[in-house]
């Protein structure tokens, strides 16, 4: 069943800082309006007060309940989080979903699967770092692998992680479609290459961080991405109607 996790902080909330900047215009805009004043007058209202933050697990406990897989993703935004995190959080959602369903036709995995969604990842890993921190010692004895995944789009495959990890990898992107219906995720994250495809090097951002650096554990990043940034990344447009609309028209990425 889930369950939140202790609140972390209680802390009563504080004012609002006020701070008075200045923002420089950009060179292109000074060179074609000389005359352009050189900065803009701002004021910044921003809360830095405590809040409480909450991760959510669940368990789907398995026939050897010393060892477990978890499945993480975060559930707090910077702003509407139509794709960063919610595509991210839907697909690890779908995934309990339909073990839980497997669960009650009476299937058990043969280790625990754990769902963690994890709070406060963009101010900073925190409730991941926490928990991490915490559970260390259970954590480092029980769990065979880490795996996260914040968002999906109509992109590449892209998968990173410990390299022990690689030809498990390859082997489930060969068995799964592609969503494009053209062969499988694998064929299409290979490409034109005439290579066999590398996990890439996890480097931080997400909140396989603390299980790859602090605890040391077998940890993969997966997603289907594009090179750079999509355009409504920590925006308020991103919203569910980008989703709909542009990153996963008729969510077949998400299926995938």
């Amino acid at each position: 069943a889930a369950k939140a996790t202790p609140p972390i902080s209680r802390a009563p909330r504080t004012a609002a800082a006020v701070h008075s900047l200045s923002l420089p215009c950009s060179p292109a805009v000074r060179k074609a309006n000389p005359a352009t004043s050189p900065a803009a007058p701002t004021t910044l209202e921003m809360d830095a007060g405590h809040r409480t933050i909450r991760n959510v697990i669940a368990r789907i406990p398995g026939r050897d309940s010393s060892r477990q897989v978890m499945l993480g993703t975060h559930h707090d935004a910077w702003t509407f989080g139509g794709m960063d995190p919610g595509s991210g959080v839907s697909a690890v959602f779908e995934v309990a979903r339909g073990l839980a369903a497997a669960k009650r036709r009476g299937w058990s995995p043969e280790r625990s699967i754990v769902f963690a969604f994890w709070d406060a990842e963009e101010f900073g890993l925190l409730g991941s770092t926490e928990y991490a921190e915490t559970f260390a010692t259970r954590l480092r004895h029980e769990t065979v692998a880490y795996i996260n995944t914040d968002l999906y789009m109509r992109g590449r495959f892209d998968g990173g992680g410990t390299p022990s990890l690689r030809d498990f990898v390859v082997q489930v992107a060969k068995d799964v479609p592609s969503f494009t219906s053209q062969g499988s995720v694998y064929d299409a994250w290979r490409g034109t290459s005439t290579s066999e495809v590398e996990l890439a090097a996890l480097g931080s951002g997400a909140d396989f961080v603390a299980f790859q650096d602090f605890l040391g554990l077998p940890t993969l990043q997966m997603e289907f991405d594009f090179e750079g940034s999509y355009g409504a990344y920590h925006s308020n447009y991103d919203t569910r109607w980008f989703v709909e609309h542009f990153s996963d028209p008729g969510f077949a990425v998400g299926r995938t």
